[in-house]
């Protein structure tokens, strides 16, 4: 629908599955390979994506505490952050799971995003301490 579109994954099934996409131009980010994580991270992958500038940049993260996204790896932090930078708007999606784990470097605030989008399985009180902490979201 979105087509012809052109998008700069650095997770690797990304590449894999939009490259047969008809109208869709695919850009690898490169960089090192980190198995756990299914993507490429490092100074060369971030180096790359902040040479671009996006329309929309589409996100999840490891966890949520409070109204911040965490995550315990050093170099997810700095490529979320530079694509975060470099993209106009900025759209988080997040399932319900994210508000159980913890994690320890900080990424950024979910009012640094222009579109929250949160799993409708989420529970209710998780729902209503981020509406009283002002943050928009829609349920999906």
């Amino acid at each position: 629908e979105f087509t012809p579109v052109t998008v700069l994954p650095n997770c690797l099934q990304m590449v894999n599955r939009l490259s047969t996409e008809p109208g869709v131009e695919v850009i690898a980010l490169g960089g090192k390979y980190h198995r756990g994580f299914g993507g490429f991270f490092g100074l060369q992958c971030e180096q790359v994506a902040s040479r671009y500038i996006v329309d929309v940049a589409v996100m999840s993260s490891t966890t949520i505490q409070g109204v911040s996204l965490f995550t315990q790896e050093e170099q997810v932090v700095r490529m979320k952050r530079v694509m975060l930078g470099i993209a106009k708007k900025s759209v988080l999606l997040v399932d319900s799971s994210k508000f159980t784990y913890s994690a320890l470097n900080h990424i950024a605030d979910l009012s640094d995003f222009d579109h929250v989008i949160i799993s409708r399985d989420t529970d209710a009180d998780t729902l209503k301490s981020l509406r009283s902490a002002g943050i928009a979201f829609d349920l999906a």
